[in-house]
């Protein structure tokens, strides 16, 4: 095996990844991101054979796992060289043995084997006991996503049971970043930390993906669908102006101990904290009295409580139903009266009140049938501009094959989104034309004229008239059902591919279930991803099947189409007015977009669309162009949504979408800006103002000081004044300067730490240097601080820390800290809290302790020095404590107070 030699040179990128692969080594654990097209299997091959051990590869499909042998043989191997040595079957390993994860679970189980059907004892294998005869050493997982639960657990069990010096090598175009904290663990505890990244921009140099753009296109609900939607929130606010009317319950919430007595309640307030700041909102709102002591309790004064909205009277009433307080609410029945009310008009899902964030509207708006409307635009825009060139894929979830029309219906009104609506809605194509096809699983219907093409492609394979059934569609004779002979069917999908290559078919709907991903189709130049999956996995595979170049089109480009229903009506931001007045729903009025904006605007597809936008990196739609991760790319954030913003918005992208041949042009200026060394860089942002508000008071004192000493100088520069005098100014010098000391501190350090954090930029470099050096203490960054650079840039207002020099695996450790420290509070195990008071006005700032540097409380007051040595004086308060539990309270009350709140957001950009 160590005679394996690659007969072509190798990319640059992928000579990246070699040339550093024996530190990424250092952990016997190799874990390589690398996009579509960018040579994975090459590399796990010449990886496997730079080890030189025995090695089992594990593939997803048996597709993927023959293309292993495929490309061994072709690439690394001399002609007519003895493959004895490489096995295909886990039951019979071999030096090389190359199976599927299925196949592995199977025999691993005695479950029966996915291609002969045949089950065998797993006793009787023994599986492990072979490897460990035949030396196994080396493991790789191919596309390593796929590592999830049963699979995962005996990859785990092998792994265990190998010798501990086993080497695994993971490989994926699309790490799970979406899953829950505990899988992550587990998926890392397997792969490893990721060591490397081949991105979308390096193949987009070399050549090797073509350039593309994003594009989303946004739908308006229909008619019936905004009808229920502002059915829905008038009753919202029906029942908001009965609660904050209702004497018993408010009688009620006023009497409840936590706050007549709050300081005798702490650990119940800490824990129903939600419920507390929701209560003295609404009370409030309600012009009832809130408890001083509750106030004080959360440290925020009457008048910085905010205004009641549906999150607040959504948590209120959680609390009041289902929470500990729920017992106040028993007895008297007030409990029973608000879950019957909310059951009325469906506010209430598996018992959970539902006023802000509501599922059944988020349904509604993400299966709009507003956006077929949207795709019928899209291909019409498409088609107009590619005429016969364009070979359009849209993606869809689900079939609905009882959906299809009846024979002899002439008007077909698709009813849900799915393959079979979505091909019957573009078959009445009017006056454009394209030709549109459907390819499912179950399904497969091309156009009469294009079947030649079908029967062509059939013959080279040696399948002939006779081992596939036409049927012509009873309700268009012009289109034909094709159904092969079971023998023959796993071909179906290369044979429809060979049509639509041809141009037999130009539009091709089909599921991502099929298509989404190991679909290898060059052609396609316009995708429409008209699927509700947001993973990062499946879109990003959705979306790797556009991008990829093709020989026979040197200047191919490719448009990746997004959806998303806007919802028409404007939720009411506050509820105060409600207590008087039941008021209806207004259309969208003029305001400045923000991430909870558009979420409230958009529902579960802006969180869709922010899940598919983190997973990977395209073009800004901004000029100049650059190249970033994130949805912050494609402008909203600059928008102000009014009546007509949708229709703007969308002219925009189809103004976007038909000047492909700007596409070049702008990946070539936006790759080049910062020269031929510049990658992909992971880094965070954040979205916080500078604190120079911490400094006020210290540089108050010393200029107060300052002040009042020079003018007792003058003073005593007279002449002639008696001696009590000369004695009470020196005093008084002596006191000046004590008290400027006190609140200033030392007037050198005071006035170099402001200077080093009055920009938000500035401010940020010092936070990382903080983060940078305690994680250097605690030995997560081995790499010497000397060799490592710590840069922030600021790009259209928002800074930019990354760290240079370090390890991937360090730079991820020390970006998600950065993350924490700079994101909201949410359950920190240590607090840094900054108090500044200056003439009675206080002022708090908190921060979150990472949970990498809180681990012990020796490496959190080593974070606290580093802290106070760059940034300003502060104090490390445990949340542990009955004193941080109060702390906590008021930093999250704070958080609710405040009409900023931090964000952080981990993005990757080129530069």
């Amino acid at each position: 095996m160590e005679n394996l030699q690659f007969k072509y040179p190798w990319r640059a990128y992928q000579k990246r990844v070699l040339d550093e692969l024996t530190s990424h080594l250092d952990d016997a654990q190799l874990h390589v991101v690398a996009a579509p097209g960018s040579g994975k299997t090459v590399l796990g091959l010449e990886v496997m054979g730079r080890l030189a051990r025995p090695a089992i590869v594990f593939a997803p499909s048996l597709a993927i796992r023959n293309q292993w042998k495929h490309r061994l043989i072709d690439l690394f191997l001399p002609e007519c060289a003895d493959q004895g040595w490489i096995s295909m079957d886990i039951r019979r390993p071999a030096l090389l043995t190359i199976t599927t994860y299925q196949g592995f679970h199977a025999a691993l189980t005695g479950a029966a084997d996915e291609e002969t059907g045949e089950a065998a004892d797993a006793a009787d294998l023994d599986l492990v006991r072979q490897f460990k005869e035949i030396g196994v050493g080396t493991l790789i997982f191919d596309e390593a996503h796929h590592l999830r639960k049963d699979w995962q657990r005996s990859l785990v069990e092998l792994r265990n049971a190998l010798p501990r010096d086993v080497t695994t090598v993971a490989l994926t175009a699309t790490p799970p970043y979406d899953v829950s904290a505990s899988e992550w663990a587990n998926y890392e505890d397997l792969c490893g930390p990721i060591d490397c990244e081949i991105s979308v921009p390096e193949l987009v140099r070399a050549g090797d993906l073509c350039p593309h753009q994003d594009l989303i296109c946004l739908a308006s609900p229909t008619a019936s669908e905004t009808e229920f939607i502002d059915a829905f929130w008038k009753s919202v606010n029906a029942f908001a102006h009965g609660l904050l009317n209702d004497n018993a319950f408010l009688s009620c919430l006023e009497t409840i101990p936590w706050f007549s007595a709050p300081f005798k309640y702490e650990e119940e307030i800490f824990s129903n904290s939600a419920f507390v700041v929701a209560a003295l909102v609404f009370l409030k709102a309600a012009g009832r009295p809130v408890p001083k002591d509750a106030l004080a309790l959360f440290a925020v004064e009457l008048e910085h409580l905010p205004a009641l909205d549906r999150d607040f009277l959504e948590s209120l009433v959680t609390g009041a139903t289902s929470g500990d307080a729920s017992r106040w609410f028993e007895d008297n029945g007030l409990r029973q009266e608000i879950l019957k009310n909310l059951r009325s008009f469906g506010a209430l899902r598996r018992g959970k009140p539902m006023l802000a964030e509501v599922d059944e509207i988020d349904r509604r708006l993400r299966n709009s049938l507003g956006k077929i409307q949207s795709i019928k635009t899209i291909v019409a825009a498409e088609s107009s501009s590619l005429g016969p060139a364009l070979r359009m894929v849209v993606l869809t979830d689900y079939i609905y094959r009882d959906l299809t029309p009846s024979p002899g219906q002439q008007h077909y009104e698709p009813v849900k989104i799915g393959a079979v609506p979505l091909f019957e809605t573009l078959r009445h194509k009017g006056e454009y034309l394209y030709k549109v096809g459907l390819l499912t699983g179950s399904l497969v219907i091309l156009p009469v004229d294009a079947i030649y093409l079908f029967e062509s492609a059939a013959a080279q394979k040696g399948i002939g008239k006779q081992d596939f059934n036409m049927r012509p569609l009873p309700h268009d004779a012009d289109y034909a059902e094709i159904e092969l002979k079971s023998r023959y069917r796993h071909e179906t999908v290369h044979l429809v591919t060979s049509v639509f290559e041809q141009g037999g078919v130009t539009i091709l709907v089909g599921t991502q279930a099929l298509l989404g991903e190991g679909w290898d189709a060059p052609c396609i130049n316009t995708l429409v991803l008209a699927s509700t999956v947001g993973s990062f996995m499946l879109s990003n595979q959705m979306r790797g099947r556009a991008i990829r170049i093709d020989p026979d089109k040197p200047n191919k480009t490719a448009n990746i189409w997004h959806l998303a229903c806007v919802n028409s009506l404007e939720q009411q931001v506050s509820l105060e007015s409600v207590r008087n007045k039941v008021q209806s729903l207004n259309p969208i009025t003029p305001a400045k977009t923000n991430p909870a904006r558009l979420s409230g605007l958009l529902g579960d597809d802006w969180d869709d669309l922010s899940r598919r936008f983190r997973a990977f990196e395209g073009l800004s739609v901004a000029d100049p162009p650059y190249i970033e991760t994130g949805i912050g790319r494609m402008g909203f954030p600059e928008a102000s949504w009014i009546h007509e913003t949708l229709e703007h918005q969308n002219a925009k992208a189809f103004t976007r979408s038909a000047k492909r041949d700007l596409l070049f042009t702008r990946w070539r200026g936006a790759l080049e800006t910062f020269g031929e060394k510049a990658l992909l860089r992971r880094m965070v942002t954040t979205r916080r103002p500078s604190q120079t508000w911490v400094y006020r008071n210290q540089m108050s004192s010393l200029g107060l000081g300052s002040v009042l000493v020079t003018a007792i100088l003058v003073i005593l520069s007279q002449k002639d004044l008696p001696p009590g005098i000369l004695a009470f100014m020196g005093l008084a010098v002596v006191v000046v300067f004590v008290f400027a000391l006190k609140e200033g501190g030392n007037p050198l350090r005071t006035i170099r730490l402001a200077i080093q954090n009055r920009t938000l930029r500035g401010n940020m470099s010092q936070l990382g240097q903080a983060v940078l050096q305690t994680m250097i203490h605690t030995g997560d960054i081995r790499t010497p601080l000397g060799k490592l650079t710590l840069t922030v840039n600021t790009y259209a207002g928002d800074s930019f820390c990354t760290l240079e020099g370090a390890e991937a695996k360090e730079c991820a450790l020390f970006l998600d800290a950065m993350k924490q420290l700079l994101g909201p509070i949410e359950s920190p195990k240590y607090l840094i809290v900054r108090r500044v008071g200056l003439f009675g006005k206080k002022m708090v700032d908190y921060h979150p302790v990472p949970d990498r540097i809180a681990r012990r409380k020796a490496d959190a007051e080593v974070f606290l020095e580093r802290w106070t040595a760059l940034v300003s004086d502060a104090d490390l308060v445990s949340v542990r404590s009955r004193e941080g539990r109060r702390v906590l309270l008021q930093a999250r009350a704070d958080a609710f107070a405040s009409h900023f709140v931090p964000q952080a957001e981990l993005l990757g950009r080129w530069e």
